[in-house]
């Protein structure tokens, strides 16, 4: 699971968004699992070296990306469904 923001201005917000993505690699938020529609899941296989060069070679728009992909899949596969 992400964590948020600190609460002050001078954050180094890509250093966040890296370290909340390699976390990310580690597995599933929800389960620890690999599921296979997620867009890490062919980088979890990897050592961590390797997916930590891939993380540093990311945009801030892809890390961004990611971070928020797994935010709102959190939301989603933990939520209760709507009443039919």
């Amino acid at each position: 699971m992400t964590t948020p923001l600190p609460p002050f201005p001078e954050y180094d917000r890509r250093g966040w968004l890296e370290r909340q993505v390699f976390e990310l690699t580690r597995g599933c938020p929800v389960d620890h699992g690999n599921p296979p529609f997620c867009p890490l899941h062919g980088l979890r296989p990897e050592g961590e070296d390797f997916r930590r060069r891939w993380i540093h070679g990311l945009s801030d728009a892809e890390l961004e990306y990611l971070a928020r992909y797994h935010s709102c899949c959190l939301h989603v596969r933990t939520s209760p469904p709507p009443p039919a």
